[in-house]
């Protein structure tokens, strides 16, 4: 800026013997309008959603390491726990001799700066400091009644229920919102399935304009070439939302046994033509939400409970919901303890893995199979709690890894004259 100024001042300048003082102030007042210019403007886009910045951006800060912030060998305060991020330190401002990297020489954290590299006293300049100051919880997440820290899980949650509680409850919008606030995939504009691969899918958008959206190993897509697709629909079917009509007798595929909570208590007494009648009627107030549970184990839930209070909130007041979080039978390698196997082998039957080859049964018997394991309650947590699906959600907790199988069995008959 300073430069520029001089080239429309009179030449006579340029002989002014304190012309590099005035460079210097001039640069001052620069950096100074720059960083106004630019929280204003951060303030403005942050009324939309769209455009909303996670954290705010400033210029040049400086930071003093010595005794008087020195809160233990390598640790320095900062003394402003708004700020999320330094990506560079260094010690000038238009020429430097050395610079320092986040996330190699240092750490930012709670009001401090934490040196992996030994540091001595010294002013350090930084070019752009990040902060958390609150804009997406005030401006929008007091609105649906989630106020948090700003994070990127966070505005993808926030803008996930707007978009939702926006379009009203059907079972796209749901699905769409759902998708959206667990931070996955969705379409960022109208458009053609052009291709899918196991790894990614490629969306038109327009002319010769196209979008990929990269899926992870544990997902896969229900798009094909040639769908349409719409702004905010979900790339994968990692979520799925149905009710009796999408999906008929949908409790049925996940062996749900009763989808009315009124008569949960009571499922040992009742048979099976009371239960068919029970939810035959319940299927008009029902519907499902199924997450993949490799899926569920990963996402990041940014606040305890906020899944099903999302759902209570937008859902009509006459329905209710069933949560199934399922999981795919994968066959693994026996000699890894962590994972999941099954030997169809008589050598093996009456051990944990064993499954008999072959029985015997009446020609009046008819079998049955759990054939995808739904959560009703999460065992093994902490290693000695017995916790409901609903608890689960509303406690702090890294991800628990939901063990539920889905096994294809295939039947031979074969008829021997006794």
């Amino acid at each position: 800026m300073s430069f520029s100024f001089w080239d429309i001042m009179s030449d006579a300048w340029l002989d002014f013997e304190d012309r590099d003082i005035f460079e210097e102030v001039w640069g001052a007042y620069g950096r100074a309008w720059m960083n106004a210019r630019l929280k204003l403007w951060q303030n403005d886009v942050a009324k939309s959603l769209t455009y909303i910045k996670v954290n705010t951006k400033y210029f040049w800060f400086d930071f003093t390491f010595d005794s008087t912030s020195l809160v233990s060998e390598g640790v320095y305060d900062t003394d402003d726990s708004s700020i999320t991020s330094i990506p560079i330190l260094q010690d000038g401002i238009n020429s430097y001799t050395n610079q320092y990297i986040e996330g190699t020489d240092y750490t930012v954290g709670d009001s401090t700066i934490v040196w992996t590299t030994s540091q001595d006293s010294t002013t350090l300049w930084a070019p752009t400091v990040y902060k958390n100051e609150y804009k997406i919880s005030n401006n929008f997440g007091v609105l649906v009644q989630e106020e948090l820290g700003d994070s990127t899980a966070y505005l993808n949650a926030v803008s996930g229920m707007f978009y939702a509680y926006w379009y009203g409850p059907t079972i796209r919008n749901i699905r769409n919102g759902l998708n959206i606030f667990y931070g996955l995939p969705y379409s960022k504009e109208d458009g053609i399935v052009f291709s899918v691969t196991d790894d990614a899918v490629i969306i038109k958008e327009g002319y010769n304009q196209y979008e990929t959206y990269n899926l992870t190993s544990d997902q896969t897509s229900h798009l094909v070439v040639g769908d349409s697709i719409s702004k905010f629909d979900t790339i994968t079917n990692t979520i799925e939302v149905f009710d009796y009509i999408t999906k008929p007798r949908w409790w049925d595929t996940y062996s749900l046994d009763m989808i009315n909570e009124d008569f949960s208590e009571n499922l040992d007494v009742m048979s099976a033509t009371t239960k068919r009648i029970i939810n035959d009627y319940t299927e008009n107030f029902t519907f499902g939400i199924k997450i993949d549970a490799e899926e569920y184990a990963n996402l990041t839930i940014v606040n305890p409970g906020i899944a099903t209070r999302f759902i209570n909130k937008i859902k009509p007041a006459y329905t209710h919901y069933k949560f199934i979080v399922y999981n795919d039978f994968r066959s693994i390698d026996s000699s890894d303890s962590d994972g999941d196997w099954l030997f169809l082998d008589d050598d093996y039957y009456g051990t944990s893995h064993g499954l008999s080859e072959s029985w015997t049964m009446d020609l009046t018997y008819t079998p049955s199979f759990n054939y995808i394991s739904y959560v009703d309650s999460i065992e093994g947590y902490d290693s000695s709690n017995l916790i409901t699906f609903d608890e689960y959600q509303d406690q702090v907790h890294e991800a628990y890894d939901i063990d539920g199988d889905m096994i294809g069995l295939y039947d031979f008959l074969e008829i021997i004259e006794a």
